[in-house]
């Protein structure tokens, strides 16, 4: 996992240990999330990305904490703090000792992207996987920058071949097949296509033989190998139907023989639904192409799919296209305001919400605040204003309040679920739930985008 290193200016050790054959205990000491909480994340699977909480856990005041999670297989997982996260696989039946290094006094962060920050392994040796993985990517890196301008020219495969045939040697890739040995031969795979190499003989290779969902080498390959896919077939004889075929309301039969008929090597049912899904997933926001009709594929797929892979990955996809459609739900919150007193967004039903997201050093942020004063005193008795001030202190939060302002105020944590259910990645911004306390606009315009015409229609709707 080649990733920039930053400078030490804190660190925690974590002792990984596996308390029986199928659970992993975290365990360690941060001197950068002290009395905070530290969160695992694994990705529900390596098409969609969705991320799911593994576990979370509060930080003691020396530092120390402690997760278990149940494992099976070999996997990436995500470990985060209130800005840092670092990723590094897990086995089952191994032991783990880890130290995280972070710096982010030369960084310049960006709300909503957590930094990146290097994992060191103690007490490993250099059969760990991590390790492994590690020291090959180092060595692949090096490959590339030495051959860099090889690659644009297209003559890059002489070298391609010898550092692929040197790689294959010292590793044995195709002599015994493990999980760090398929990584490396995804890995070379992806130089090969970029040095060229024939489309059939990678596809041949590498791409049909199985579908490795479980490795997120094979999914980068995948990936890349189907980039653009329906925009390369719709200019062919064969294929210039596959846009019509996605865009009638319901129109799997006819796709898959479409794409049968465009591309006679996706002879699997199985690998072909699979790019059928990238073609939906890569083209949802085209405006040539139907959602609707996008939405019903993903939803057959997720129903009746040709493997449980399959129909995983159609309904995470599925999720993370539509769950900020308009209409859709919006889950339970309890909440405090910044007089300490609860709500649920639930609890202004009959009235729309109108939601911000803020930070202290937004300027942006307050500047729209200010013209949603004026809305406020104009529509606060038929719409419900509430501000979610995003930090890591609760002090600076009411600290910073203005008393002008005088609708609800709230203050969230950098990981709060809520951020995550409204993907809060820029500030400010603004949503607006219907009276039922479902979606109505996301993103909803700012004050400054002419919402009070807005609002004097939808009211008038009512």
């Amino acid at each position: 996992m080649s990733k920039l290193f930053f400078k030490v200016i804190s660190l925690f050790i974590l002792s990984v240990s596996f308390v029986n054959a199928q659970e992993i205990a975290i365990s360690g000491k941060s001197t950068i999330a002290d009395n905070k909480q530290i969160w695992l994340y694994a990705y529900t699977d390596y098409f969609s990305m969705n991320e799911v909480l593994l576990d979370n856990q509060q930080v003691g005041e020396n530092g120390d904490f402690s997760i278990k999670i149940k494992n099976t297989e070999t996997k990436l997982v995500i470990l985060k703090t209130e800005k840092f996260y670092t990723t590094f696989f897990v086995e089952p039946e191994k032991n783990y000792e880890l130290i995280l290094n972070a710096n982010d006094s030369n960084a310049i962060r960006t709300f909503g992207k957590e930094i990146y920050f290097s994992v060191q392994f103690a007490k490993a040796d250099s059969t760990e996987l991590n390790q492994k993985i590690n020291a090959f990517e180092q060595q692949l890196d090096v490959f590339y920058n030495d051959n860099l301008l090889l690659f644009p020219i297209k003559k890059a495969r002489p070298a391609t071949k010898l550092f692929c045939e040197k790689i294959e040697k010292e590793y044995a890739t195709n002599q015994v097949k493990n999980f760090f040995n398929n990584y490396v031969n995804y890995q070379l795979a992806l130089l090969k296509e970029a040095a060229g190499y024939p489309k059939k003989e990678l596809f041949l290779q590498y791409i049909s033989p199985i579908i490795d969902y479980s490795n997120p080498a094979y999914v980068s390959l995948f990936n890349s190998f189907y980039k653009q896919y329906l925009a390369q077939k719709r200019v062919t004889d064969r294929g210039k139907y596959l846009d019509e075929n996605i865009n009638r309301m319901f129109s799997y039969p006819a796709t898959m023989e479409t794409m049968l008929a465009a591309d006679t090597l996706l002879v699997s049912e199985e690998l072909r639904e699979l790019v059928l899904l990238k073609i939906l997933y890569e083209n949802y926001f085209d405006a040539n192409m139907n959602k609707q009709s996008i939405e019903i594929l993903l939803k057959y797929i997720a129903d009746v799919g040709k493997n449980k892979q399959n129909k995983l990955i159609a309904n995470q996809i599925n999720y993370k296209l539509t769950h900020l459609k308009k209409g859709k739900k919006v889950p339970y919150f309890s909440l405090k305001d910044s007089k300490g007193e609860a709500f649920t967004l639930k609890d202004f039903k009959t009235k729309y919400v109108y939601i911000n997201f803020y930070a202290d050093w937004c300027v942006d942020c307050y500047s729209e605040m200010k013209a949603q004063q004026k809305l406020f005193e104009k529509y606060g008795k038929r719409i419900q204003f509430i501000s979610f001030y995003i930090g890591d202190s609760e002090d600076l939060f009411k600290a910073t309040l203005n008393p002008e302002f005088k609708w609800t105020f709230s203050y969230l944590e950098q990981k709060s679920e809520l951020l995550n259910f409204f993907k809060v990645k820029a500030l400010p911004l603004y949503v607006l739930l219907d009276t039922e306390g479902d979606i109505f606009n996301y993103p909803a315009r700012k004050p400054s985008e002419d919402t009070d015409a807005f609002f004097k229609e939808l009211l008038k709707k009512k």
